[in-house]
Parts: C-alpha cells; sequence; structure tokens
C-alpha cells in the first residue's frame, strides 16, 4: 500500500521543483534545478525508506527487445542515459553487452557501483549530467528508459540531438516514455484527475506524434513503435 503521507510530500517537493525548472530560462540555471531536485527527492526517500529503491523495473523487460534487436553481444556498445540503480546496465552487461550507464543522481550512481562485481564485466557508471557528457566513444544503441519527460520542453531537441551524434553509422535509439492520452503517470496521478496536465518532475509528457516528429527534427529516419509498452508485450510475446 502506498505511504500517502510520503506520497503528498513528494508531491509537494516535486510541484516546487516542476514550477522552478518550467519558469527558468536558462539551461544551466535549469540542469542545477534538475539536479537539486534529485538530490532532494533521493534524500526524502531514503529518510523515509532507508536505501534508495526503484520501484517495479519495467526496464529489465526491455532485455528482450535488445537481445533480439542486437543479437552479437560482444560487439555491441551500449549507453543508458538515466540508468538509475543499474539494474538494465547490469542485466545486459551480464549478456555480454559492453554497457556504460550515466545519471544525473549521485546516489542512484553509488548504488549502481555497489552492485557490481568482479563477475561483472563490461559495465562502468557515471555520475554526470547527459547534457556535459563529452565523450569521443560512439554507441550501437542509446536507451532512455522514462527520461524524455523529466527534460525541460525547450531542451529535449537538444537532447535527441545528441543522442544521435553519439551513435555509429546504423546505431540505435530506444526510448520508452509514458503517452501523455493516459496520463499523468507521475506522482500527479495521486492527486490529479485523469487527463491533468502533469505537475510533478514529468515536465512534460507526450503523445507518441509529438515523439515522432520531434525525432525526426533530430535526424532519425526510421521510427518504430510497439503497439503496447514493454510489460505487456513481453507477457504477450510481442518483440
Amino acid at each position: 500500500m502506498k505511504n500517502h503521507s510520503l506520497l503528498k510530500k513528494q508531491f509537494i517537493l516535486e510541484k516546487n521543483f516542476a514550477e522552478k525548472i518550467l519558469s527558468s530560462s536558462k539551461s544551466i540555471q535549469r540542469r542545477n534545478l534538475i539536479k537539486q531536485a534529485y538530490q532532494n527527492l533521493d534524500t526524502m526517500k531514503e529518510e523515509h525508506l532507508g536505501t534508495l529503491k526503484q520501484e517495479v523495473n519495467v526496464s529489465l523487460l526491455l532485455v528482450f527487445f535488445i537481445t533480439r534487436l542486437f543479437s552479437s553481444p560482444t560487439k555491441t556498445s551500449v549507453l543508458e542515459i538515466g540508468c538509475g540503480t543499474g539494474d538494465l546496465c547490469i542485466a545486459l552487461s551480464q549478456k555480454g553487452y559492453l554497457v556504460t550507464g550515466i545519471d544525473i543522481s549521485s546516489s542512484r550512481i553509488k548504488q549502481a557501483k555497489h552492485k557490481t562485481s568482479p563477475s561483472i564485466h563490461h559495465c562502468e557508471f557515471v555520475w554526470e549530467d547527459f547534457f556535459d557528457y563529452y565523450r569521443k566513444k560512439r554507441f550501437d544503441l542509446i536507451i532512455n528508459d522514462n527520461v524524455l519527460e523529466h527534460i525541460h520542453p525547450d531542451d529535449v531537441d537538444v537532447f535527441l540531438k545528441k543522442c544521435h551524434s553519439l551513435l555509429n553509422p546504423g546505431g540505435c535509439l530506444l526510448t520508452y516514455t509514458p503517452n501523455a492520452m493516459t496520463g499523468p503517470h507521475d506522482v500527479s496521478k495521486y492527486f490529479l484527475p485523469k487527463g491533468s496536465i502533469t505537475q510533478g518532475l514529468h515536465l512534460k509528457e507526450y503523445t507518441f506524434a509529438q515523439i515522432t516528429r520531434k525525432l525526426k527534427m533530430a535526424g532519425f529516419e526510421n521510427i518504430n513503435t510497439w503497439p503496447f509498452g514493454p510489460k505487456v508485450s513481453a507477457l504477450f510475446g510481442i518483440y
């Protein structure tokens, strides 16, 4: 059962930060506010719940899709943006993929590193803002699982163009984000009626048509989607 008092505290925290982030005019200021928001959010959860834990990790189901997209893991380099506590990165590295995980939250990266062991190869975790991430390395696959909705709407085009620039020729961007048609999907859903505009740290939720337009503007040509989210698709064997 959800802790209502904790959810209410989280909603107030997210709402206050979301208002500040959305009204900010400079990207650097925005990103600093986002860092502060997640530091405060993680601290709040740790104080109430102990060691920070993610909710049911739907992203692990993406492993099924990825192994079908790239069947030669030892030759496939992967970047996960917003890797959280590293479950997907570790699961892919155990299958032989060459994985880098990046996240803006220091506490989540710390936990991700804590989960690794000598038996987990080809997996590194980086605490950094993706907008500040500059490496010569390019990747065959870039994943952002529930990330786009957390980015300021004015910065999403820059984000997607940067993803495109970091892909090897023939590379793939895998994006999983909640559909605005069924929102809100963040903590707002516990306090606002269905169909409301999100007020938490989902700064903007998108429809498939909106995401498609932005991907095309960023340079992506072949754009596909699943008929359902990963959890339902995996249940029915739709890959």
